[in-house]
């Protein structure tokens, strides 16, 4: 790891800016090259456009942010603590398979609590 920050943010948007640059290339090219190596171009068609759409996936995958989860088994208190600690206002709850379970909203949970302090004959059942 480089101990320069800007050698590290040069590296890491690097990757990115190949896979843009091979699907720009596909794209721009791809027409051409089709149409010399195949004049039908079903075969390669296919195959050009699968290259494309990757490339276009795995830049936008890797520049993206990885969004905040937490665990459902997580107590609300945690969550909350977690959640100011991390200077966050929602994260997505997932389940023990790993799928979404929900979103937990830091407004949300205000709103809930103010609706418990005027009814607080209504009660919250917890689903799933």
């Amino acid at each position: 790891m480089p101990d320069d920050p800007r050698q590290e943010l040069l590296i890491a948007i690097a990757g990115p800016l190949v896979n843009v640059m091979i699907a720009a290339i596909l794209i721009l090219a791809g027409g051409l090259l089709l149409a010399e190596l195949n004049p039908s171009g079903l075969e390669n068609a296919s195959l050009l456009q699968s290259l494309k759409q990757e490339n276009t996936r795995i830049a936008v995958s890797s520049i993206m942010r990885a969004p905040p989860v937490i665990n459902k088994n997580l107590s609300l208190e945690q969550a909350v603590t977690d959640m100011n600690r991390q200077g966050l206002k929602s994260q997505i709850v997932v389940s023990d398979s790993g799928g979404m379970a929900g979103l937990l909203a830091l407004d949300n949970i205000s709103e809930m609590m103010m609706v418990h302090a005027l009814r607080p004959e209504w009660k919250f059942s917890r689903s799933g």
